[in-house]
């Protein structure tokens, strides 16, 4: 009897001090890997630091806890950086295939043209990782965001972003893939929204392509010059009266201002034609012109309501085309 607890106390003791040396040796890994990661981005020209990281949640989880951290791309004044107050990460050392996080509420965006400040309630992440420990897909959840531009302010009521990177294998994506919706989206009050002060929801996926993961571009003109565009397989807006379907493809002109075609399925085309003309975008004779012209392509929705029109969206010259019809101009980006 005694011989059988003085084996099963050895058997604990042995338990305990592999666990114990298996949570050091993954605290050091993690360690390891942060700082190795972060010397291959700075080679390749990226902006990382941090002020100081602990690590902690002996003995089941591993958790980070890294203060005032910053990362960004580009230098001379023509790259960015983001920083914020503090990451928190967490992950179980029996499942390591997902890293929770736990966001900054208050972080900012500093470019060559200005800064902008994002501020969320308790904003959260997910990171998934695949059998080889690369990261498949990256979840946030952002509450009530706001972002403060130089010249306005956007915020939404709440925010979700799936960021999945492009595999080395995948032969299916020429780029990273986003997913984002956004829920009663708030827009600046210049120059006024002529469909109103509010995007009831909008839905975006899409691949980015021009990026280099070993070394992305620091800056808009760079990426523009290396091809990059943004190919958007799927785009829902509900806005006022418009319900815009669209698939298509997006890039920068020379001046860096949007360019590109799109396939589009509008309903509530009549109303927003109307609400152009009544806010001044559109001159009166020429909304009545493109109603007539856009007549001709309107069919029943499958539901039986108001008619939808299929027809050709193309950005060119800061000039918005719907159709053949020349709609509005394009206010300039000052990037």
């Amino acid at each position: 009897m005694r011989r059988g607890l003085v084996v099963f106390l050895l058997l604990v003791v042995v338990a305990v001090a592999a666990g114990t040396a298996f949570w050091f040796h993954a605290a050091g890994a993690f360690e390891r890997g942060l700082e190795r990661w972060a010397d291959e981005r700075r080679r390749a020209g990226g902006i990382v630091s941090w002020q100081t990281v602990a690590v902690g949640g002996f003995p089941l989880a591993l958790e980070a806890d890294i203060a005032a951290p910053r990362y960004g791309e580009g230098g001379a004044g023509r790259g960015w950086v983001w920083e914020g107050e503090r990451i928190r990460a967490r992950t179980s050392l029996w499942q390591r295939d997902r890293i929770d996080l736990v966001l900054p509420e208050r972080s900012r965006l500093v470019a060559a043209g200005g800064s902008a400040a994002l501020t969320t309630r308790a904003p959260t992440g997910i990171v998934q990782l695949d059998a080889r420990g690369r990261t498949s897909d990256v979840a946030l959840l952002l509450p009530e965001p706001r972002l403060d531009l130089p010249a306005s302010v956007l915020a939404a009521r709440e925010a979700r972003i799936v960021l999945r990177p492009r595999a080395p294998d995948d032969k299916t994506l020429a780029g990273p893939l986003v997913l984002a919706a956004f829920d009663a989206v708030r827009l600046p009050a210049e120059p006024r929204p002529v469909l109103g002060p509010e995007i009831a929801r909008l839905e975006v996926e899409a691949v980015v392509t021009g990026l280099d993961d070993a070394s992305p571009p620091g800056t808009l003109e760079a990426w523009r010059s290396a091809g990059g565009t943004v190919e958007i397989r799927r785009l829902h807006m509900r806005w006022g009266p418009l319900d815009l379907a669209a698939d298509g493809t997006l890039a920068l002109d020379q001046a860096l201002q949007p360019m590109g075609a799109a396939t589009a399925r509008i309903g509530g085309w009549r109303e927003v034609i109307d609400h152009l003309a009544a806010g001044g975008a559109v001159p009166t004779r020429d909304a009545a012109m493109a109603k007539s012209a856009l007549q001709l392509l309107a069919r029943p929705t499958p539901e039986g309501g108001r008619s939808e029109i299929r027809v050709p969206l193309t950005v060119q010259a800061s000039t918005l085309y719907l159709g053949p019809v020349k709609l509005l101009r394009v206010p300039p980006i000052a990037w």
